[in-house]
């Protein structure tokens, strides 16, 4: 039974109705541009042949033959990674490499968030206000590190240095998104006075723990690569797992905090509803596109871990394929009782824009739901796999995760537009916005009709 036969016949154990074959249409290789959001496709030139031919004269490294970690083709099934075996690298082969990685790791082990030891609104959001900036300031500091690596270490470490970048970049953006919900739970507290509740405050507590958590194994994983001189490709790829893996915990802690909060927020004036949703809107917008880019990076190691001795890709892919079903499937509930909670916590001021949002948040959910599904049951595969089939599965997994990154894409576009015209709206006088509500209102059935597109056509992937 082949890999894709396997998760067919498990879906539809789970009573999924028989979908008829899809005809195959024949279509042009297709590669990924170099762009920011690095999702744009156009046609390829031969890209394959130039990948095949680095990676035979370099190994698992030079594999990434492109500084863009997702210029691959669309089906992500051949990278040109060296199946003879991989060419250990040593940092300490580049002294820059060393010095750019050494100081990302002071930056992370150097921050230190405070918490909460009282419950005085004043207190609260002057601490708040320094855990913001203590992360907006280390945000920007990794981007310059993450930014500087590729351009400046060259030779036999330059594409190793590209992983690392986008390791640590992630992890710089999840640092900004957990900084934007501290700002949003500050916000919710202005204008009021004594003290929050305690639920609250262990909300915050758990957000600035999990995070501070996450800094220092991310942290300790970036000085123990930079000061090893034996470090070698599986070292490499940990890091840049440690990466990933503690970016998404970021953002599931994020938007569980904010989840928390807003249970304990209601509106009681139009404004005041139309900022709290505005804000909620950024935060999961800003959640969501970190969620994108540590998925993009995944893809990018999943074929570079498929390529250590068999015992070394099956105890890292296992652990690794875990962890991050684990974290989607808490931000699939965070997102969940956000969108549950809209309604109440704007004070139903806003008429049917929350459930809209609500079901446009319900339908991302769903497909990272599914995500978390397939990854979970791939992992458990894994330890029974042989090499070759473990190649095999890798290919799979990377169509999955490309559907549902370009899913979280378009919502991220989606409810940036969203804000957008909710905050027109909030400024056109009462009565003189029916046009305006209607359009909002057809806009979001259409996302939300896109996105249960998107989950069906995520199921389908398995039966490649």
């Amino acid at each position: 039974m082949t890999i894709g036969s396997y998760f067919s016949s498990v879906w539809n154990r789970k009573g999924r109705t028989a979908r008829p074959s899809k005809p195959v249409v024949p279509r042009a290789s297709l590669t990924v541009e170099g762009l920011e959001d690095r999702t744009v496709l156009s046609h390829g030139h031969g890209l394959g042949a130039v990948l095949h031919a680095s990676a035979s004269a370099h190994g698992i490294i030079s594999a990434l033959d492109r500084d863009d970690r997702d210029d691959r083709d669309d089906h992500g099934s051949e990278r040109g990674v060296n199946s003879s075996g991989q060419s250990q690298f040593s940092v300490s082969s580049s002294p820059l490499l060393q010095a750019l990685l050494s100081n990302a790791a002071n930056v992370l082990n150097n921050l230190h968030l405070p918490s909460l030891t009282s419950t005085a609104v004043g207190d609260v959001q002057s601490t708040l206000s320094t855990a913001q900036n203590q992360l907006s300031s280390a945000a920007g500091t990794l981007n310059g590190i993450a930014a500087l690596l590729p351009s400046l270490v060259t030779g036999a470490n330059h594409q190793a240095a590209q992983l690392l970048a986008n390791a640590i970049q992630d992890f710089a953006s999840s640092l900004t998104t957990v900084s934007n919900t501290l700002g949003t739970i500050s916000s919710q507290l202005t204008g009021t006075t004594g003290s929050i509740s305690s639920a609250t405050q262990t909300a915050i507590n758990n957000l600035l723990s999990s995070v501070s958590s996450n800094i220092s194994t991310f942290g300790t994983a970036l000085n123990s690569l930079a000061n090893s001189t034996t470090s070698g490709t599986t070292a490499l790829l940990n890091t840049a797992v440690a990466g990933i893996t503690g970016s998404l915990s970021n953002v599931q802690s994020s938007l569980a905090a904010l989840s928390s909060t807003l249970g304990n927020t209601t509106a009681t004036t139009t404004s005041a509803a139309n900022a709290l949703l505005q804000n909620v809107l950024s935060d999961v917008t800003s959640a969501l596109g970190t969620v994108r880019r540590d998925l993009n990076s995944l893809r990018a190691i999943l074929p570079q871990i498929s390529q250590l001795p068999l015992s070394s890709a099956q105890a890292l892919l296992t652990s690794t394929l875990t962890s991050v079903s684990n974290s989607l499937n808490g931000i699939v509930s965070d997102i969940n009782s956000i969108a549950g909670q809209l309604p109440t916590a704007t004070g139903g001021l806003l008429g049917g824009v929350t459930s809209l949002v609500g079901s446009l948040l319900t339908g991302a959910s769903n497909n990272l739901s599914t995500l978390s599904g397939i990854l979970s049951a791939f992992a458990s595969l894994v330890p029974s796999l042989s090499q070759s089939a473990l190649r095999q599965l890798i290919p799979v997994v990377d169509r999955l995760i490309l559907n549902t990154a370009r899913q979280l894409g378009g919502l991220g576009g989606g409810l940036g537009l969203v804000g957008v015209l909710e905050n027109l709206l909030g400024g056109i006088p009462s009565g003189s916005t029916n046009n305006l509500t209607r359009l909002i209102d057809a806009f979001f059935r259409t996302l939300v009709n896109e996105l249960n597109l998107f989950s069906s056509g995520l199921l389908d992937e398995i039966e490649i």
